[in-house]
């Protein structure tokens, strides 16, 4: 069986022509395969700079190669930019939040006599700044309050930039004062509380307002020796039958809470005592 070749004007046979075609072909497609291969991910918060680097694989080949020619760019200055760099690595500054922006790395250069070229790219996230609260005040520190009255307790956080400038309020005894979150605070009941106000950030920050809860002196009876209902026994007070009573100092400072007849531990002064749901102001000498 015979074969046919055929030679083109220069002399080269056909067939091998095609076959040559066919090498530089997939030796093309090879090449555009393998470009802008990714080789890691990165990340930077808005208006603060980072360093990318190659891998060590890459920066060992470039100290070997000669006439070395490179570029680092970002995908889209929109959101990152590059500020400076080597043939080894880029300082890249975050300009808005993104989830992704990619940071191109392009080469050429000489090694062993051979044309080489390389084409990767890094995943950089974008995160938004943060600035944490260092400071938090309250205003009034310190509130005299009585029975079912209110107060507006005002915070002011630090510095006037942070992120998150939100607060929480809480007390530490509701049942004699509790807060709502907007920092208003209702006396309950005679007694002292502790509000504080604490940084939402997480970063710990606070500050405190310490109220005193007085009994409410509408309708109570004037101070006397020798109020209705019981008795003064010098320092004593002595009551008809047993009785459930609460005794508060004039600073609202519950002195004794319970059932009783006789009463034999208060010392010399002014208090306010509650029976029978009615307030009264007696004087021990």
């Amino acid at each position: 069986m015979s074969s046919i070749y055929y030679f083109n004007s220069m002399g080269i046979n056909s067939k091998i022509s095609r076959t040559i075609l066919y090498i530089i072909l997939l030796v093309l497609t090879n090449v555009k395969a393998i470009a802008s291969i990714k080789d890691g991910e990165g990340m930077v918060y808005e208006g603060s700079t980072a360093t990318i680097a190659l891998a060590d694989t890459y920066k060992r080949t470039l100290r070997k190669a000669t006439s070395v020619t490179y570029s680092w760019s970002s995908e889209s200055t929109y959101y990152m930019a590059v500020t400076s760099s080597t043939q080894y690595y880029a300082t890249i500054r975050g300009v808005r939040p993104t989830s992704s922006c990619k940071l191109f790395f392009k080469c050429s250069y000489y090694i062993d006599g051979h044309y080489r070229t390389m084409d990767i790219y890094y995943d950089i996230v974008v995160k938004a700044s943060s600035v944490n609260v260092t400071n938090v005040y309250i205003s009034p520190s310190k509130a005299e309050m009585k029975v079912g009255g209110t107060i507006q307790l005002t915070e002011s956080v630090y510095p006037a930039n942070a992120t998150n400038r939100n607060v929480n309020w809480m007390s530490n005894d509701n049942t004699v004062a509790s807060v709502n979150s907007s920092g208003l605070v209702k006396a309950n009941s005679p007694g002292t509380a502790t509000i504080t106000c604490i940084a939402a950030d997480g970063s710990g920050c606070r500050d405190y307002c310490f109220v005193t809860v007085q009994p409410e002196t509408s309708g109570v009876s004037v101070v006397k020796e020798e109020p209705d209902g019981f008795r003064i026994d010098g320092n004593a007070l002595v009551f008809e039958k047993e009785v459930y009573i609460n005794v508060y100092r004039l600073d609202g400072r519950l002195v004794f809470s319970g059932i009783t007849r006789c009463l034999d531990v208060l010392d010399k002064g002014i208090y306010i005592v509650k029976v029978d749901g009615k307030y009264k102001k007696v004087i021990i000498k």
